[in-house]
This record gives structure tokens, sequence and C-alpha cells, in this order.
């Protein structure tokens, strides 16, 4: 008698039933987390904010580490470090800042009705009389009525940016939201090793290697890029602050760091730089 002919067969009939319990408890977990982040939505970003922090502190740490210091000091002096210099530079940069959009408030319309109105009329009047060029007999009224209008405009809205920008959010919230950050970003600095252990444990084991491997080549990759980013924000920070102060800009300093500071987008920093300076 065959005894194969009794065995229980194998092969794509049993995997059909293993897959349900396979893929179960991933999509089950899939499903907790995205509604657990639906219900603390307002939360998450505050979230996301303090483990990209963590995640950039976190070399800085390490470096306290290899001197033997303990990892809850090092977070601790981390963050002192940090914050003197972030004191430092917005105790220079705002003031700088506020004081010249302010006075952007008063610059502007007086350049619009002195200087560049007038220099429009002129050169509507040229071509008209030198090359007869058809205008409008009201043309001129309606470019003077043009610059009374705009020197009105002007200075409502620049106080509607000032006072955005002055009180977009109670003191109180932004106080909270602070804390809130700080606070998440020392949990994740104390536990950053636990937590990576973690996530990886939740690999499963004929994949964790490979993943393992794609994602060190990804933090190297990425942790560069940002730490490079942020290096290379403060150096043209300084260099611009160092270039505007020495041609006598009134708030060059300001402007010099706000540039270097927007500069992770290519030419943008230079470029609001350059414009608020034209206007000085």
């Amino acid at each position: 008698m065959d005894v194969s002919l009794h065995t229980p067969p194998h092969g794509p009939h049993v995997h059909r039933h293993e897959a349900p319990k396979r893929w179960g408890l991933p999509l089950v977990l899939v499903g907790l987390v995205v509604a657990v982040g639906w219900y603390f939505r307002d939360l998450l970003p505050l979230f996301v904010l303090a483990f990209a922090t963590a995640y950039i502190l976190e070399p800085l740490v390490e470096l306290f580490e290899r001197r033997r210091v303990p990892r809850s000091i090092a977070i601790v002096l981390v963050f002192i470090a940090v914050g003197v210099v972030l004191t430092a530079v917005f105790s220079v940069a705002i003031p700088d800042i506020v004081q010249r959009v302010a006075d952007l408030k008063d610059i502007i319309p007086a350049k619009l009705q002195n200087e560049w109105i007038p220099g429009i009329t002129r050169g509507l009047l040229y071509l008209r009389h030198k090359f007869h060029v058809r205008i409008p007999v009201t043309a001129d009224a309606w470019v003077n009525q043009l610059a009374q209008r705009a020197s009105s405009l002007a200075v409502p809205s620049v106080a509607v940016v000032l006072g955005a920008a002055s009180a977009s959010v109670s003191v109180v919230e932004f106080v909270i939201e602070v804390i809130i950050v700080l606070a998440l970003t020392f949990y994740f600095l104390l536990e950053y090793k636990s937590l990576k252990l973690g996530a990886v444990a939740l690999i499963p084991l004929r994949a964790r290697e490979t993943v393992r491997r794609v994602a060190g080549k990804v933090d190297d990759v990425l942790g560069r890029y940002v730490r490079g980013q942020i290096l290379v924000m403060f150096i043209l920070g300084a260099i611009f602050a160092i270039g505007l102060k020495a041609i006598g800009l009134k708030g060059g300093v300001g402007l010099g760091i706000l540039a270097g500071m927007i500069s992770f987008i290519p030419y943008l920093g230079f470029f609001i730089a350059l414009g608020i300076a034209a206007f000085m």
C-alpha cells in the first residue's frame, strides 16, 4: 500500500491558507497606527518635529558618549549648546529683521510716489513726444492717481504682514508646544537605540538583513545631506552677514542670517535679502 497517497498535500494549497495569517497582523498594526495618527493629528507635527530634531542631534550625543559621558547628561549638554547658539543667532537676527520690515512701511510708499511713479510718467511722456505713441490724455492723471492709491495701500498691506507675523499664535500655546517638542526630543534621544532595535524587531527574519543594510545606506546618505545642509546654512549666513555689514547696510547682520537660514531653497535666501536690501 502506497503511504504517499495518504500524505496531506503540500505546496500552493497550504500557502494559500497561510497567507492571511502572515499578512493579517501587519495590516492590523498599520491600520491601528493610521487610526491613532488620525486621532492625534493635531499633535502629529510636534512628534515629527521632535523626531527630526533628535535625528539631527544624535551624532552630537554620540560624540559625548564616546568621551564616556552618560547619555542623559550628554543630551542635556547638547541641548544647552544648541540653545546658546540659537539664542545668540536669533537675538542678533530678529531685531534687525523686524526693524527692516517695519521700515518698509515708510520706504515703499515714498519710493513709489517720489521715484518709481515719476519715472514711469517721464517714460510715458518721452514715448508720446519722441515717437508719437498715442497715449490717452488721461494717462498722466491715471499715473498720479495710481501713486496715491499705491501709497494708501502699501501702509495697510505691510501692517497686515507685521500683525500676522507678530500675533499668529498666542504666547501660551507657543510655550506649551516648545515644551512638548523638547520633552519628546529628549525622550527620542534617550531611547534612540532602543527605538531602532524595536523597529528592526518588527521586520520578518528573512528580510531583516536586507532592510537593515538598505536602511543603513539611506540613513548614512540622508544624515550627511541634512547635517551638511545645516552647516551650509550657517556658513552662508555668516558670509552674507559679514558682507552686508561690511558695505554699511542697515540691518545687514540680520538680513545675512535670514538669507542663510532659508538657503536650503537654492537662491531664495539670497534674492529675498537682496530685495529687502534694495529698498534700504
